[in-house]
């Protein structure tokens, strides 16, 4: 097992989260609470469930996918929510 941190879908998380945090800037401040942070936070559950995902085995590791498929689910919705409202 690699760590977490070597991984290519740990990487582009990563680069997923810098993004966030630049939308996050981007987004008007009366919505910067409810949109930008919660990106920012989903972002961040997706490189921790990647993290756990690694290192887990079996049942539990499917359970961690699971969970990172609804992160990456909410995040698309909130990057579709930021770039309407901008």
């Amino acid at each position: 097992m690699t760590l977490a941190q070597n991984l290519d879908i740990y990487k582009s998380a990563d680069a997923l989260l810098v993004l966030s945090l630049k939308v996050q800037a981007q987004v008007p401040r009366s919505y910067r609470l409810a949109i930008g942070q919660r990106l920012s936070n989903e972002c961040a559950e997706i490189l921790l469930a990647v993290a756990r995902a690694n290192a887990a085995r079996g049942e539990r590791r499917e359970q961690h996918i699971e969970k990172l498929l609804e992160h990456v689910e909410a995040t698309t919705v909130l990057m579709r929510a930021a770039h309407t409202v901008k």
